[in-house]
């Protein structure tokens, strides 16, 4: 049984800001393969150009911050290194993703303190000032590989709020470089990696100054298991409402042990200041749970630490321990294993939240095992093969063989519980109202609500390829089992409230290969 975690049904979107500023979340890249992925990063901002900073006890914005710069080159203004040991041919490398983000207000601030007498005492504040001005070419970095080799970095602005009234304290920026197919020329992926020329403010900045990179490597291993690997960028700041992001379309295996991580970049996460949490939805105990390590305790995770797989990484130059407010993180999930919850997970989420701490969250991956039953004799799974996806197929079930003999497709018919009759003929209010009064099914572990069914299989197979090809169209399938019938019936939203499930079937029935779209009552 396919099992949908019980409090996200209303997450229907892959984000959900709750009203936060910057820019939304997007997918960027989804995989399904056998494989690994890695990730190596660096600060760019240090009380020193070289040395390491591992003092635990100040607070960032009263730091005087200035570049870091590593590489011995005159022609750059700051530079910082991270050392990647992975043998692994770069023939097999499937994606590689680089990232820089900083606090960018202006190229230098400094800190005021203004003395103002109300006639009974003085009373002084601190005020952060700076040329109003700074470069646009904040996309434009230099990348420097192992084999010494330099690349002028041309990438794209994914956010950058000097554009905007966004943010006017600190006028942050993330950009980004899809570097495959330079990584892939190489004759080795190990080795020094040198991110140089990163547009940064030096000094003094309100709320402190911030910055870095990092490089996220996704690759094929024939001796892995298979894995759904999925990608999100954007830039939206953590502060007094938390942010929740939802992942979709995998299954995980039903048997044993689920293996999962979650990679993080971020800014602005302060050492000193408490009050900040990254949170994973546990269905077996219906909350979320904070996710925590021995350098990322409860209530303080975005600290300006640099972590893989819970240690620090510390092959780097410079190799700090206190990042300022540079946050790099890549850690597994610690789902209950013995429960239900830790098993064939269709969704799973995370919420990210402060009390006291804002940060700017610009950079999250997710990766988990897949069932083994989604994946075919090759190292692919099957899910990447959509030509057998025919619009005359959409509402026919494969059936599988009976007695020793198979049989053939049918059709399957909409019946008291499934509606397939609201037209434009019928009112909203007509509408609605038929789709409350339908029957409900019972599906165990399913979320209460109303389902938009693209789609309906009797093989699981069919039904991850189904999902594969909406996924390539831009949808966010889940898929669940009733068992009534023993069939996966594959959706596109749901929501405990029938409306919006209703206009997005108005919305997206002009696609041309939905031939039917139902609405499901499940557990209402």
């Amino acid at each position: 049984m396919r099992i949908i975690l019980t409090s996200i049904a209303l997450l229907t979107l892959l984000f959900k800001s709750y009203g936060q500023e910057g820019l939304s979340f997007k997918t960027d890249q989804q995989f399904y393969l056998k494989g690994k992925s890695t990730i190596i990063g660096n600060t760019i901002l240090s009380t020193h150009k070289s040395r390491a900073y591992n003092d635990n006890s100040g607070i960032n914005d009263l730091l005087k911050l200035e570049h870091i710069d590593v590489d011995d080159d005159r022609s750059t203004f700051n530079s910082s290194k991270a050392i990647l040991d992975l043998n692994v041919n770069p023939s097999k490398l499937k994606y590689a993703a680089l990232y820089w983000s900083a606090i960018y207000k202006y190229d230098k601030g400094k800190k005021v303190i203004e003395r103002t007498d109300n006639g009974k005492k003085t009373l002084q504040r601190v005020v952060y000032d700076g040329k109003e001005s700074r470069s646009n070419d904040v996309h434009k970095v230099i990348l420097k590989l192992p084999n010494g080799a330099d690349t002028s970095i041309n990438g794209s602005i994914i956010f950058d709020s000097y554009q905007s009234q966004l943010f006017e304290d600190t006028k942050p920026y993330v950009c980004y470089a899809d570097v495959t197919d330079l990584l892939k020329s190489q004759n080795s992926l190990s080795g020094i990696y040198t991110l140089a020329n990163i547009r940064a403010t030096e000094g003094y900045v309100s709320g402190g100054a911030s910055g870095g990179w990092l490089l996220y490597m996704i690759y094929e291993d024939d001796e892995s298991a298979n894995k759904f690997f999925t990608t999100f960028n954007g830039f939206v700041e953590v502060a007094e409402k938390p942010v929740d992001i939802v992942f979709s379309g995998f299954n995980t295996s039903g048997i044993g042990k689920v293996n999962t991580s979650l990679s993080l970049g971020a800014l602005e996460g302060d050492r000193k200041i408490r009050g900040d949490d990254c949170l994973f939805f546990d269905s077996y105990t219906k909350k979320y749970v904070p996710l925590t390590s021995p350098l990322r305790p409860e209530n303080n995770y975005f600290n300006g630490s640099i972590t893989v797989d819970d240690p620090a990484f510390t092959n780097r130059i410079p190799n700090s321990s206190n990042n300022l407010g540079f946050d790099l993180v890549k850690q597994n999930i610690p789902y209950n294993n013995t429960a239900s919850s830790a098993n064939d997970l269709t969704r799973t989420a995370f919420r990210f939240k402060t009390t006291s701490d804002r940060f700017y969250l610009f950079f999250v991956a997710f990766e988990t095992e897949i069932s083994a039953m989604s994946a075919d004799t090759n190292n692919d799974i099957a899910l990447n093969d959509t030509s057998a996806i025919k619009t005359k197929d959409i509402n026919t079930i494969n059936t599988t063989k009976t007695n020793g003999t198979s049989s053939s497709k049918k059709s399957v018919t909409p019946n008291t519980n499934m509606d397939n009759v609201p037209t434009d003929e019928l009112t909203q209010e007509e509408a609605l109202a038929k789709i409350v009064a339908l029957k409900t099914t019972r599906v165990p572990n399913l979320t209460e609500g109303y389902y938009l069914v693209t789609n309906v299989f009797a093989i699981e197979k069919n039904a991850l390829k189904w999902m594969k090809f909406l996924l390539n169209n831009g949808y966010n399938p889940g898929v669940y089992i009733n068992p009534e019938n023993g069939w996966h019936y594959v959706y596109v939203d749901d929501s405990e409230d029938p409306l919006p499930v209703y206009l997005k079937r108005k919305e997206i029935s002009s696609e041309s290969f939905f031939k039917d779209l139902w609405i499901h009552k499940i557990n209402l």
